[in-house]
């Protein structure tokens, strides 16, 4: 059986294309919403300081395995294969406790230095 073939056709571009133009329009609306909510450009930086260790550990998790997930698994698997599947997943395992125990440190880091400052 032989793989599908995976054209661009302009259908395809064009649904690309308004689903990346969707995705910023949305996100930049989110922001100027956001940032109208905020007393001050600090307090809008820091989430109003109501975010709490578990969505500061999610947050710091995405942003770990955003690189990590694209390129280093990647070439983990390309160099060692199938047999080398335990250690991506041990790493990334690693990594995403990593990131929830930072997430809690952090946010007892921002209620002790910069939330005294907002108020």
């Amino acid at each position: 059986m032989a793989a599908p073939s995976l054209e661009a056709t302009p259908e395809l571009v064009v649904g690309v294309a308004v689903a990346v133009v969707s995705f910023l329009i949305v996100t930049v609306l989110l922001g100027f919403l956001g940032r109208r909510k905020a007393k001050s450009f600090e307090h809008w930086l820091v989430g109003h300081g109501d975010i709490g260790p578990l969505i500061t550990g999610f947050a710091l998790v995405a942003s770990y395995l955003s690189g990590w997930a694209m390129f280093g698994n990647a070439g983990l698997g390309y160099a060692y294969g199938w047999s080398g599947s335990w250690l991506i997943g041990t790493i990334s395992l690693m990594g995403i406790a990593l990131c929830l125990v930072l997430g809690y440190r952090m946010r007892r880091y921002v209620a002790r230095m910069l939330v005294p400052k907002l108020v």
